[in-house]
């Protein structure tokens, strides 16, 4: 109930539209580097967790992720089914801003909020439980992988901003 009340900026806001320019920059500025990261956390961002971790000495594998979203998906997709926003690239063609997206992409529900945002943050939180010592490292890559989203024009920073909000209330 506490986020069936936290409706995203409206389309036309100047909040929205603030938003769709940053898209618009960020889809048309992005280095080579970037662009690869945010394709390869698109295809499997759990693939991407389990790198990093190996790369600290830290056997986390792929199911174990697979697992804690099996286990929230349906809040996950109940809010997005209720808020129902338009991906950044739909709604800025309507309003003139392109987002074009920069990579084919498999977001075919609603925007709001952002699940790669969600899973990240709660991935985040989650291990820095279990590993106090990689805080920083964690909570730096969910927010990369957050933001590969945006670098991929299919999310507005907002609903990142609500997944990772979402993420914390699932902990606590």
């Amino acid at each position: 109930e506490q986020f069936m009340n936290r409706p995203f900026p409206k389309n036309d806001s100047d909040c929205t539209k603030k938003e769709l320019v940053e898209l618009h920059g960020r889809t048309n500025s992005l280095t080579d580097e970037e662009l690869d990261f945010a394709i390869r956390a698109e295809k499997n961002h759990f693939k991407e967790w389990s790198r990093f971790c190996m790369e600290r000495g830290l056997i986390v594998h792929e199911y174990f992720f697979k697992e804690m979203e099996a286990n929230t998906d349906g809040l996950l997709y109940f809010l997005k089914i209720h808020y129902n926003r338009p991906r950044p690239f739909q709604l800025g063609l309507h309003l003139n801003i392109p987002v074009e997206p920069t990579a084919n992409h498999g977001a075919n529900s609603a925007a709001y909020p952002s699940g790669h945002a969600f899973d990240a943050k709660l991935i985040s939180l989650v291990l820095t439980r279990k590993y106090p010592s990689f805080a920083q490292d964690f909570e730096e890559f969910a927010d990369r992988i957050a933001n590969s989203r945006l670098d991929l024009g299919v999310h507005y920073p907002s609903d990142n901003a609500f997944g990772q909000d979402l993420a914390k209330w699932v902990l606590s």
